[in-house]
Parts: structure tokens; C-alpha cells; sequence
């Protein structure tokens, strides 16, 4: 009778706090960095100095901003996929659970979970306005990486400011081939493109 008792409880307490809730949370660590180091990360009203790891909601703001004196800001989007644990409730849960794990934001997932972000100087003889162009780059793979001229510039979904001219730009992720694109970027310019990775 007592353990009936207990694994009674136990079955009420999973229904009505939600499975994704109770295992993971309804927050996320994410770390953020830089190139140059010390720049000032906020998302979701969260900020911090880059290095640094903050614990964001999982289903509060998405658009991450790097500033630092000196230099232009970068904005990155993270991505918002479904946490697996989430479809215990399924089985376990049943629709309070599922409904639970929505508002409280444990059903979601965030990607990537490190950001970095390179920062272009501000030079006001070598980087003016007028010969700034800005990139939005997008993938068909969450997390996928990004590199300018061979160099890492963070994670898709990522809106890049650049120097106007030649560059070029390469999508990357484990398991699927390279995505691989000259740009001429104009002055004061938006460009926007999809890398469609294939295995």
C-alpha cells in the first residue's frame, strides 16, 4: 500500500509539473565570445563581457547583440528547436504536461550553444560608412558555421557587417559538404542568402 502510495504521487507529480520542466528547465547556459575579447553581449535583457556564459529563457528573445567602442555591432540570431525531452509527456504527461512545457518555455531548445562573433573596426579613414555593406546569412542546418576569407565569424542564422569589396564566404557543419560563395559586397548595402547544405 505504501508503495502504491508513492508511486501514486510520484505519477501526479510528473503530470502536473511537466517532464521537460522538471529535467531540464526552463532556462539555457549559453556562451557567448568574441574577437576582440571584452565585448558587451546582451539577449533577452541579459548582459555580460564577452567571455562570459549566460543563463537565458528558453523562450524569451532570440537576437543577440556584440558592441564594443571602437567597433561596429554584430547581431546573431539563435536558433529555437524542441528540447527531445519534451516528448515524454507523450507518454507520461499527457496534455497537461505538453501544455505545461510550452508556457513555461521547457519545450525549446537554443542553438548553437556557444556563440562567437567577430567585431569589424570602426576606422573612420579605412571602414566609412559608405564602404560598410551588411550580410545576412541563413542555413537550411541550425548552427551552421560561418568563415569570411577564412576566418570564423560565428553561427546561422548571422548578420555580418563588412568591408565593401571581394569576400569570400563559407558555410560549414559536420556531415555535410562545404557551402562555398564569392560575394562582392557594395557600399551600403543588405545582402541576404540561404546556404543549403547537403550530406
Amino acid at each position: 500500500m505504501k508503495y502504491l502510495l508513492l508511486f501514486s504521487l510520484l505519477i501526479c507529480l510528473v503530470i502536473f509539473t511537466g517532464c521537460a520542466t522538471i529535467i531540464t528547465g526552463t532556462t539555457q547556459n549559453i556562451s557567448f565570445t568574441s574577437d576582440p575579447t571584452g565585448a558587451k553581449v546582451s539577449v533577452g535583457g541579459m548582459t555580460g563581457t564577452t567571455p562570459t556564459v549566460l543563463t537565458l529563457n528558453r523562450n524569451g528573445s532570440l537576437m543577440v547583440n556584440f558592441e564594443k567602442q571602437g567597433y561596429l555591432s554584430t547581431q546573431i540570431t539563435l536558433s529555437r528547436g524542441f528540447e527531445p525531452m519534451f516528448l515524454g509527456n507523450i507518454i507520461i504527461g499527457g496534455l497537461i504536461g505538453m501544455a505545461i512545457d510550452f508556457v513555461s518555455g521547457a519545450v525549446f531548445k537554443l542553438s548553437p550553444e556557444h556563440v562567437n562573433a567577430t567585431l569589424a573596426p570602426e576606422d573612420s579613414f579605412k571602414y566609412s560608412y559608405k564602404r560598410i555593406g551588411t550580410l545576412i546569412i541563413t542555413s537550411n542546418v541550425d548552427g551552421s558555421e560561418v568563415y569570411v576569407d577564412g576566418k570564423f565569424i560565428g553561427n546561422v542564422p548571422a548578420t555580418i557587417k563588412l568591408e565593401a569589396g571581394e569576400h569570400s564566404v563559407e558555410v560549414r557543419k559536420q556531415g555535410y559538404k562545404k557551402y562555398i560563395r564569392d560575394m562582392n559586397i557594395l557600399p551600403d548595402s543588405e545582402v541576404t542568402f540561404n546556404a543549403e547544405l547537403i550530406k
